[in-house]
């Protein structure tokens, strides 16, 4: 979850991780292929200028109290199960997730 905006990739999670850290209530659900993610033999390939991957950049938002969810239809439909998510991701329940999303003022970024 986030707000829609025209930033794109790294620079998105830059402006979570940005967001978090001027105390805005940051949530991240991941759902589709982004879901793999939460997995915890997931990191992804290294992203430059820095040499830090999407899993390690993930880690630093657990690591700042920043709630991550799995999709909730994601691992029903996978081989993988709840031993398999990486240590901080949660799996979403639907309508706490809508309720949520509907509150004023919350905005989206999608990625």
């Amino acid at each position: 979850m986030g707000c829609r905006g025209k930033t794109s990739g790294p620079r998105r999670r830059v402006a979570v991780a940005g967001s978090s850290s001027k105390g805005a209530e940051v949530r991240v659900l991941l759902c589709g292929p982004g879901a793999t993610l939460g997995l915890a033999e997931q990191d992804g390939d290294l992203l430059q200028p820095r040499d830090v991957s999407p899993g390690q950049l993930l880690n630093r938002l657990i690591a700042n109290e920043v709630r991550v969810d799995l999709c909730a239809i994601f691992l029903p439909n996978t081989r993988w199960t709840e031993n398999d998510l990486r240590e901080g991701v949660g799996i979403a329940q639907p309508p706490e997730v809508a309720a949520f999303m509907l509150q004023p003022g919350v905005r989206y970024f999608t990625f």
